[in-house]
């Protein structure tokens, strides 16, 4: 569902309780780390290199 870092060690949790969601949402001590954006921009990378070769 979602991936959340410690600010204060790092350490990286996944989430797949919706109660979990909420509680880590609601903490401050927690930021969510948003991968999938960051996939589709380095697939779009791959897609726009290949064209130019063509």
């Amino acid at each position: 569902m979602a991936k959340f870092r410690e600010k204060k060690t790092g350490r990286v949790w996944d989430i797949t309780n919706s109660e979990h969601l909420k509680h880590f949402r609601a903490n401050p001590r927690f930021e969510e780390i948003k991968e999938a954006k960051k996939e589709a921009k380095e697939n779009k990378k791959v897609e726009d290199t290949t064209k130019d070769k063509k």
